[in-house]
């Protein structure tokens, strides 16, 4: 059961942080909301847990933008805009619990630490960020001695370092 202490729980089921077709969602900036579900996640917060709450009081109206929200997240995080080649091959092969699954490993991963001092350096602050950007999908689709199976994998994984497991998915999808 989710520790309802989290400070980020009731921001996070918003919303402001998972309905991309609102008014609500361009209240925050994206690397506000990205910083806060990385919070979230950092002080033991379950992803799928705070988005299963969030589903369930929202009509399906609501719940149409969670995919392509989610999508964009991934996207945003790796490239800081969108990429249609990784959002098409995500949606097309990983489940909405696969995809929720690979945001959580992204914000844990980018999920940096920097100290900040003033001026006269007698206050150091902590900030949190996420680092953006670097992901170069080129890179894992150029990859021809990979089975289509252990290429899907890569370009899903990215540049993720750890490692973690997807489940099972189709790659006989045709293209």
């Amino acid at each position: 059961m989710e520790n309802l202490r989290n400070k980020y729980y009731e921001w996070i089921v918003s919303k402001s942080y998972f309905d991309s077709y609102s008014h609500e969602f361009k209240s925050k900036t994206t690397e506000d909301k990205l910083r806060n579900l990385a919070l979230y996640l950092n002080d033991g917060g379950d992803l799928h847990f705070a988005i299963n709450s969030y589903k369930s009081d929202r009509s399906e109206n609501t719940l149409s933008s969670l995919t392509n929200t989610i999508l964009f997240y991934i996207e945003y995080i790796r490239t800081g805009e969108t990429n249609d080649k990784l959002s098409m091959l995500l949606e097309k092969y990983l489940s909405e619990y696969q995809l929720i699954s690979l945001l959580a490993a992204e914000l844990k991963a980018r999920l940096v630490l920097e100290f900040e001092s003033s001026d006269d350096y007698s206050v150091i602050k902590k900030i949190y960020k996420i680092d953006i950007g670097g992901y170069v999908i080129e890179k894992y689709l150029n990859q021809d001695q990979l089975t289509k199976k252990e290429q899907l994998i890569s370009i899903f994984k990215g540049d993720l370092r750890n490692d973690f497991d997807l489940g099972d998915f189709n790659e006989n999808i045709p293209d």
